[in-house]
């Protein structure tokens, strides 16, 4: 399964087609217009639509329905006005949370850059640490009890140790951020566009903040160069799974 996101791109012409609403009128033609991951612009030429400059039919080749139509822009006094727009974009082809078992492919680690309220990725690691900790037990049993009773405890998450391959710039990156608090994630799961991987977390996100820092990994003969990369979270994880 897959889910399909449709972005309305803004224009400033006038006398054109332009529509307020669209529904998916048929899943599997739309579906069928990608392939794994991926962006498609259906735009109108002023008298068709058009997918790839070739005509098409929004609902008989790519199902799609429009719901309301109209042929004069209309000004949005400010707001958003969704009849300002007469692109449709569909991209960003993420596959949904995985149902069966998955490996560590397309597994990140991402940050919050200074100033940016957006994940990135911050450098490519080879493996990462549970991302939790088993609480504390508190024995709470009383002289009434005929076993022990316990209740959980604090989490103990005290630091935790990603291995990376020693890459100058990478380890000048993590060098910058030690010291400070910044927000990190743990991202599994990516659409590949043209060779290229995009984090999207889509089986899952692992978010806290704290501080970072790395040092050079020993070495053997005929051997990697490895760096050691260990974060120190002041917050617990918080996980998610995008919708």
């Amino acid at each position: 399964m897959t889910h399909i996101k449709i972005e309305i791109t803004p224009v400033n012409r006038n006398n054109y087609k332009v529509f307020k609403f669209v529904e998916i009128t048929d899943r599997s033609k739309l579906e069928s217009l990608f392939s794994e991951s991926g962006t498609k612009t259906i735009s109108w030429n002023g008298s068709a639509w058009e997918l790839d400059g070739q005509t098409v039919d929004l609902m008989d080749d790519c199902g799609i329905g429009v719901i309301e139509e109209w042929e004069q822009l209309e000004p949005s006094g400010g707001s958003i006005n969704m009849n300002q727009y007469d692109t449709i974009v569909i991209g960003g082809i993420v596959m949904a949370a995985s149902t069966a078992p998955i490996s560590t492919y397309k597994t990140y680690l991402m940050y919050k850059a200074e100033g940016s309220n957006e994940y990135t990725k911050l450098i490519d690691i080879k493996n990462f640490p549970d991302l939790g900790g088993e609480p504390e037990r508190i024995d709470v049993t009383t002289l009434s009890d005929p076993i022990r009773k316990y209740v959980p405890g604090v989490q103990d998450l005290s630091s935790f140790t990603f291995n990376a391959n020693y890459i100058a710039a990478d380890y000048q990156k993590i060098q910058a951020l030690s010291g400070k608090q910044t927000d990190f994630s743990i991202w599994i799961g990516a659409t590949t566009e043209n060779g290229v991987d995009t984090p999207t977390g889509a089986n899952g996100k692992w978010d806290f903040t704290g501080d970072i820092m790395c040092f050079k990994a020993g070495g053997d003969v005929n051997a990697a160069q490895d760096m050691t990369v260990v974060a120190f979270p002041s917050t617990n994880f918080i996980y998610s799974l995008p919708s």
